[in-house]
């Protein structure tokens, strides 16, 4: 058994017990390995009132989960020498710098 099957069997394992142990009505999961999305799954319901069925194409509200995305994606990129932590956004991105000035340029 390859490592990918044995992460898809211990997902579909775990998860759903997960679902009955904690105060959720539904999770989406998907897991990418390699860049490749191995695993893409719903559990649940989107709230207990409708009952609509989660699926992999479920659309979450992130709230603040976005800021340690974008924070985990920013740090990726310094690692690989791609930006400076230390630069000015309006470096990477010049629209900021026509934002702060209004002048364009």
């Amino acid at each position: 058994m390859s490592d990918i099957q044995r992460i898809v069997e211990n997902l579909d394992r775990i998860l759903p017990q997960f679902l009955l142990d904690e105060p959720l009505p539904g999770l989406a999961i998907g897991v990418v390995y390699n860049h490749r999305m191995i695993y893409a799954k719903g559990f649940g319901v989107t709230d207990a009132e409708n009952g609509e069925a989660v699926t992999e194409h479920t659309l979450f509200h992130m709230a603040s989960v976005s800021k340690t995305l974008v924070a985990t994606g920013i740090m990726q990129l310094a690692e690989e020498r791609i930006i400076k932590l230390d630069g000015l956004v309006s470096d990477y991105l010049p629209i900021f710098k026509w934002r702060m000035t209004g002048t364009g340029s």
